[in-house]
């Protein structure tokens, strides 16, 4: 009879396969999850980048035209003061020069301003994308994460799923075969109480004839491989009125073989199993032909050459 242990190996095997197969279809999908949300992700950054470019270009060129009324501006005033200063005849005048001088620093001042102002617009714009960036990139790392955390507990509950199948199949598998055994057990027991009371009662009606109670006790032998040192055995020796050496001696006599010729018992010729002549007409063609070949006379050589023990408190009409 098989363990616990032999069926839960035997349907580990079958269980790794499916849960392989189980397994490479979790982690394709989870491939494919993360495939989707890498592609999404860099699809929201792509747009974020080109929008905020765009968006910092336009700002950029916003200033370009303040920068322009500043030089336009410069070059007026600088107009301005050479033509009055020419009015008063103080074109190179100190104060002149100083009025010029006072017009290029404002001119630079504005100019600077406006950079700065510019410079800070584009610094915001762009911290701004990068903010978004980073969201879209958190939330990606969050998806993912989310995706292999799943991953693993699908694939922990694969085997445990396949575990608890392996565990419930092989139970199933021993309790049955238990189940099995134990009918068995009882029908040989049925069968063998059965027989023991017909070669009792056949005893006692043919003193003289044991060729169909050892014939009984043969066809009883090739179905459940009797060891002929067991207590079944005596007990049906005994039933039968017959001695071990006689049920050998009606071996060799229905064989038509030699019992000390080991090669003819194991392997009795057609003829020799066709040989039915010394049956009661109630069972002739019953033979053990009909069981198994080659292997119907397996023990009967063993038989002829063992040392018969009995237990000592048998009683009963086997050999001593």
């Amino acid at each position: 009879m098989s363990d616990l242990k032999y069926y839960t190996d035997y349907y580990k095997c079958q269980a790794k396969v499916s849960a392989n197969k189980e397994k490479k279809a979790a982690r394709e999908n989870a491939e494919s999850a993360k495939e989707i949300i890498n592609s999404s992700a860099e699809a929201s950054i792509k747009t974020i980048t080109d929008d905020y470019n765009t968006q910092i270009l336009d700002t950029k060129e916003s200033y370009e035209s303040d920068f322009k009324s500043n030089e336009v501006q410069v070059k007026l005033n600088e107009r301005y003061l050479q033509r009055k200063a020419a009015e008063m005849g103080l074109t190179d005048s100190g104060m002149n020069r100083t009025q010029m001088t006072a017009n290029q620093l404002s001119y630079a001042n504005q100019k600077g301003e406006l950079t700065k102002q510019r410079q800070k617009a584009v610094d915001t714009l762009a911290a701004t994308m990068r903010g978004k960036i980073t969201d879209v990139n958190t939330a990606r790392n969050s998806q993912l994460a989310e995706v292999e955390s799943n991953l693993k507990t699908t694939l922990a509950q694969i085997d445990s799923d396949h575990n608890a199948w392996v565990n419930e199949r092989a139970a199933d598998a021993v309790k049955a075969e238990q189940e099995a055994a134990t009918k068995a057990a009882e029908a040989k027991q049925t069968e063998f109480s059965s027989l023991w009371k017909t070669l009792k009662d056949e005893n006692d009606n043919r003193m003289s004839d044991k060729t169909y109670l050892a014939r009984l006790m043969e066809e009883y032998n090739l179905k459940y491989d009797v060891d002929f040192d067991s207590i079944e055995w005596a007990m049906l020796l005994n039933a039968a009125g017959m001695e071990h050496e006689e049920y050998l001696a009606w071996v060799r006599d229905y064989y038509g073989v030699d019992a000390d010729d080991e090669n003819e018992i194991s392997n009795p010729s057609e003829t020799d199993y066709d040989n039915t002549s010394n049956q009661t007409s109630g069972n002739t063609g019953k033979t053990a032909k009909a069981n198994n070949n080659n292997n119907s006379k397996k023990g009967f050589w063993q038989a002829s050459k063992i040392d018969y023990n009995f237990p000592d408190n048998y009683i009963g009409a086997g050999p001593r």
